[in-house]
C-alpha cells in the first residue's frame, strides 16, 4: 500500500537497498529510506503498519557499494540484528577487512567489524585497537539500554538489553517518552496511599477476581470455580514467586492448565496459531519456533530479563519484553496466553512497579479493545508469515518446518509492544484502579441511598450492587428472575442510577 507513495524513479538506500542486493526476503523494519530524483526531502507515516517511509533529497543517493549502504542504515534508519546478521554472513572476510583497514577508527566500521565477528563466530586478520574513546553498539538517546559490557578488540561496549543471542529493541519513540513523564508507577503508589488499608483489600479482591475472569475470557473460555481460586492465588504471589527460572514457569503452567495437557519441561513439538473454518480449509495465523530452538530462546529471554533488572530498566519496557517475548515463543501446549499476561504483573511486581499486594486488571483492559490487542500482536505476526514459508501439516494437525527460524525470534523489535503496555498500564491505573477504589470508598453512600428506595436486607442489596456492576451497569433478565422479582423497574432504575453515579461503569 505504502510503495504508491515513493516517487517515481526513487532508489532504495540502506536496509531496502541491502535486501535487494543480497535478494533477503522481506525481513520487517520499522522505517525504510529513499532517494528521490527531485529535490525534496519528507517523511510519512503509516501507523497501520508501524512504518516510517524517509524520502531524501538525490544529494543522498548511494551508489551500490555495500559498506555505503551498512553505514546509512546504522545511521539513519537504526539497529536491525536480523537484516544485518544475514547480510554480514554473506560477505567475505577480505571484503570486510579491506572496509575495516580504510576506516579502522570510524565509528560505523567499528561497530560493522564487532557484529561481523560475533556473527560469524571468527576473528578477521585486523590487530586489535590500542586506543579510542567507546562507541555503544546501541545509541542511548534512540533506545533504551542495558549496562554496557566493553569489548576492547573494537573498542565497543554493548549495552543490549539482553545479549546477541536474544538482542529485543525497544526505541525511545515519542509516544513512550510521553507516558514516561507521567510517572506512573507513583501515580499507583499515591492513589493507594489515599485509601484505607479495608477499601484497599476490598478492591483488590475484586479485581483480583477482575483480572482472572478477564484473563480466561480473552481465551473465550469461563473458569470454574477451582480454576478461578487457583488463578487468584498464582496473581497473589506474584511479587513473592522467587527468580525467573525454567522450573519456576514449569510449575506455573501445571498449575492453570488441564493436568493431562501440562508438561514438564518446554515442548519438543511444533505449535502453532491456527483455524479451520472448512473442512480441509486450515488457516495459519502464527508459527512459534522450532522445538529444538525453544529452549536456548527462552534461557535468553530470561537472562534478558535479569539483565533488565540490574539496568534498572523501567519496569514497562521489561513487562513487555518478558511477556510477549514469552507468548511469542509459546513454550507449552497449553496455558501459554495467561502465562503471556501472569508475567506482566510479575515483572511489574517485581521491579517495584505496583505497590505491594496491588495487582491492575491488565486484561481487563485488554478484553475492552480485542481489536487493538489483536492489532497489536499482528504486527510481529503478520511479517513472520511472510518469512516461514517451508511447512507442511499432516491430516492430524501435526506440523513440520523445515527451515531455521530461531533468529526471527531472536532480533524482535518490542517498540510497539511497549507503547501498547503503556497505554493498558495508564488505562488501568485512571479507570479501573482509581474507580474501583472510589467506588468502594462510597459504597456505603449507594447502600444507605439504595435503601431509601427499597430498603432491601444488606445481604440481598450487596446481591443487587455486584450484579448490577458485573453487567455493565444494568440488572440482567436472568438475575431478576433468580433473585430480584420482587422489585418494579421503578425501583431497579433507581438503583442503577444511584450504582453508576458513584462507579463509572462502561459498558460492554
Amino acid at each position: 500500500m505504502w510503495q504508491t507513495e515513493i516517487p517515481q524513479g526513487a532508489k532504495a538506500l540502506g536496509y531496502k537497498k541491502l535486501l535487494e542486493i543480497f535478494n533477503l526476503k522481506d525481513i520487517p523494519h520499522f522505517c525504510w529510506s529513499y532517494a528521490s530524483p527531485k529535490w525534496e526531502k519528507r517523511k510519512l507515516y503509516f501507523n497501520e503498519q508501524n512504518l516510517i517511509l524517509n524520502i531524501y533529497p538525490p544529494s543522498y543517493l548511494l551508489s551500490d557499494n555495500i559498506f555505503d549502504h551498512l553505514e546509512f542504515a546504522i545511521k539513519h534508519e537504526g539497529i536491525n540484528f536480523l537484516i544485518l546478521k544475514q547480510v554480514l554472513l554473506k560477505i567475505s572476510p577480505s571484503e570486510v577487512t579491506k572496509y575495516i583497514n580504510q576506516k579502522t577508527t570510524g565509528k560505523f566500521a567499528r561497530i560493522i567489524w564487532y557484529l561481523y565477528e560475533k556473527f560469524n563466530n571468527k576473528e578477521l586478520p585486523l590487530p586489535s585497537l590500542e586506543k579510542g574513546t567507546y562507541v555503544p553498539l546501541l545509541d542511548p538517546k534512540v533506545y533504551f539500554c542495558g549496562k554496557s559490557i566493553r569489548h576492547p578488540r573494537q573498542k565497543i561496549a554493548e549495552n543490549l538489553l539482553g545479549s546477541l543471542d536474544f538482542a529485543p529493541i525497544v526505541r525511545k519513540t515519542p509516544s513512550i517518552i510521553g507516558y514516561e513523564k507521567k510517572q506512573m508507577g507513583k501515580m499507583a503508589y499515591d492513589l493507594a496511599k489515599q485509601y484505607d488499608p479495608s477499601t484497599l483489600a476490598r478492591a483488590m479482591r475484586y479485581l483480583y477476581t477482575k483480572e482472572t475472569m478477564s484473563s480466561w475470557e480473552i481465551e473465550k473460555e469461563k473458569p470454574d470455580n477451582a480454576k478461578l481460586a487457583r488463578f487468584v492465588q498464582i496473581l497473589h504471589k506474584a511479587d513473592s514467586i522467587g527468580i525467573l527460572s525454567e522450573e519456576m514457569l514449569i510449575e506455573l503452567q501445571k498449575n492453570i492448565v488441564d493436568p493431562r495437557f501440562a508438561l514438564n519441561s518446554y515442548r519438543n513439538f511444533q505449535n502453532y496459531v491456527g483455524e479451520e473454518p472448512g473442512m480441509g480449509k486450515l488457516i495459519i495465523h502464527y508459527i512459534p519456533p522450532n522445538p529444538e530452538d525453544v529452549s536456548s530462546l527462552m534461557k535468553n529471554l530470561i537472562e534478558s530479563f535479569n539483565v533488565m533488572e540490574k539496568s534498572a530498566i523501567n519496569p514497562i519496557i521489561a513487562a513487555a519484553i518478558l511477556s510477549f517475548g514469552f507468548v511469542f515463543i509459546h513454550p507449552f501446549e497449553d496455558g501459554n496466553g495467561r502465562i503471556h499476561r501472569f508475567l506482566i504483573h510479575y515483572a511489574l511486581a517485581r521491579l517495584k512497579f505496583t505497590p505491594e499486594g496491588i495487582v491492575f486488571p491488565i486484561s481487563a483492559c485488554i478484553v475492552r479493545d480485542m481489536r487493538n490487542y489483536d492489532k497489536t500482536l499482528e504486527t510481529f505476526s503478520k511479517p513472520l508469515m511472510q518469512l516461514i514459508t517451508n511447512f507442511k501439516v499432516n491430516d492430524i494437525g501435526e506440523m513440520k518446518v523445515s527451515q531455521d527460524t530461531a533468529d526471527f525470534y531472536r532480533y524482535i523489535d518490542f517498540t510497539p509492544f511497549a507503547e501498547y503496555l503503556y497505554e493498558c498500564v495508564d488505562k488501568t491505573i485512571t479507570t479501573d484502579f482509581h474507580d474501583e477504589l472510589s467506588f468502594l470508598a462510597s459504597y456505603d453512600k449507594i447502600k444507605l441511598h439504595c435503601k431509601a428506595i427499597v430498603d432491601l436486607p444488606d445481604q440481598r442489596l450487596d446481591l443487587f450492587i455486584k450484579c448490577v456492576r458485573q453487567n455493565g451497569g444494568a440488572l440482567s433478565a436472568k438475575k431478576r428472575e433468580s433473585y430480584f422479582e420482587m422489585l418494579s423497574d421503578e425501583e431497579i432504575n433507581k438503583m442503577e442510577e444511584v450504582i453508576n453515579k458513584y462507579s463509572k461503569i462502561e459498558s460492554k
